[in-house]
């Protein structure tokens, strides 16, 4: 494996671990927020108020007033994405072709939930360093896909899942 591709490996498992992070403790609770209050665990962690001040910080609409649409796509992070991340992140090095694939539909369906995000984030006003985080969702899938599909296939006949 070329240095290159090494870094590239640690990039994306660390970006897999940080997002797995953001769906348990910001996605979950956009979702929740409107069932909980400041009495509920995510309310004494302060969670409210850090919603609160990111949608403030960064011209947040989403997060502030998520639409029905964007509670879907959250949704669909917390059913199917959290999953993958976790198990991902500890099996990247592996190479399985499982997670070849899977990884190539994750890393799909990650860009194309931003299709309809970031133009509108553009449209509500968001400021540059709101754009830049959710810019980390664009890049990295983009890394991911280059790297699933540059770096040598996973080896058939090994305790790798062979292809098919």
């Amino acid at each position: 494996m070329s240095p290159a591709c090494s870094v590239a490996d640690v990039i994306i498992v660390a970006y897999l671990v940080v997002h797995a992070l953001v769906i348990v403790f910001v996605d979950s609770f956009v979702l929740m927020r409107p069932f909980v209050g400041g009495n509920s665990p995510w309310g004494a962690l302060g969670m409210t108020g850090l919603l609160d001040g990111w949608a403030e910080l960064a011209g947040d609409e989403l997060v502030a007033r998520p639409p029905l649409w964007f509670s879907s796509i959250l949704t669909v992070e917390v059913i199917f994405q959290l999953p993958y991340c976790l198990i991902a992140a500890a099996t990247w090095h592996r190479r399985s072709l499982w997670m070849e694939r899977v990884g190539l539909v994750y890393a799909a369906h990650v860009l194309t939930t931003m299709v309809p995000i970031v133009p509108e984030l553009v449209a509500s006003g968001a400021r540059p360093a709101g754009l830049a985080v959710y810019g980390v969702w664009v890049a990295l899938p983009l890394l991911m896909l280059w790297r699933l599909l540059t770096a040598p296939p996973a080896a058939e006949g090994s305790s790798k899942a062979k292809r098919t």
